[in-house]
């Protein structure tokens, strides 16, 4: 079914006012209702007609999961919505919705230009992940990503990650090998891998060729980047994935 067919019927489940971004979804093709709790949520979507449901991140982040766990059990799409609440990220929302429930081909069409003016990538809509148990370092990587105008969100441990990955729609991993629990960045991004496999993956390392051997599969990433590196070269690594996910 293309997404001009008809109402295409989506539950907005939010704690805060989302009305400006209801009304966006609302002219979008979209009939939209809004919940505020997790139990008439889940009590809408046992009546049926609900085609998929958008989690706003005003909910905490233990009912969202909670939430998103008993929707997928019943194979309903689930989409997570930001809470800047642009036209533009509702547009890219609309773009996931109807992805969702109209098909992948949808998926392609394009509702926010591909390019800047000035001819780069147009990155607001996306979403990365930074994970490093250096707290310090951690600032500093989420400064020179914010160049890149897109979201930027951070994670101190594996763990924690892993719960970001399951709330949020992430687009790169950006990932130090050393995460201090045992793990390491490679097995999270071979984990990401296998889980959402069009999500683009970057490993820091500090180990070199004469240093200590990187355990696990280097296929994991799609970039590795030996420590010390210039700041320029991370932004520009991020840019070229990011311009082709």
């Amino acid at each position: 079914m293309s997404p001009g067919a008809g109402f295409r019927q989506v539950l907005l489940v939010a704690v805060e006012s989302v009305v400006d971004l209801a009304h966006d979804l609302r002219g979008s093709q979209l009939g939209v209702t809004v919940v505020r709790a997790a139990d008439e949520a889940l009590s809408l979507v046992a009546r049926g007609g609900i085609d998929c449901v958008v989690l706003h991140q005003s909910l905490p982040l233990a009912d969202r999961l909670e939430l998103r766990r008993a929707l997928e059990e019943r194979g309903l799409p689930v989409v997570v919505a930001r809470q800047s609440s642009t036209l533009d990220r509702a547009k890219v929302l609309v773009a996931q919705i109807l992805g969702l429930v109209c098909g992948p081909e949808v998926t392609r069409v394009s509702l926010l230009p591909e390019r800047t003016a000035s001819g780069r990538p147009n990155l607001v809509s996306k979403t990365i992940l930074v994970v490093d148990d250096d707290p310090d370092m951690l600032r500093a990587l989420k400064r020179t990503l914010a160049k890149l105008r897109s979201t930027v969100l951070t994670a101190e441990t594996a763990a924690r990650a892993l719960e970001l990955l399951a709330a949020v729609s992430i687009d790169l991993v950006v990932s130090d090998y050393s995460l201090g629990t045992g793990e390491t960045g490679l097995d999270l991004l071979a984990f990401v891998r296998s889980k959402e496999p069009r999500t683009r993956r970057v490993l820091l390392t500090g180990h070199t060729e004469d240093g200590e051997e990187l355990r696990g599969d280097r296929t994991a990433a799609d970039r590795i980047l030996p420590k010390p590196f210039e700041p320029e070269e991370l932004h520009q690594t991020c840019l070229s994935l990011l311009g082709k996910s």
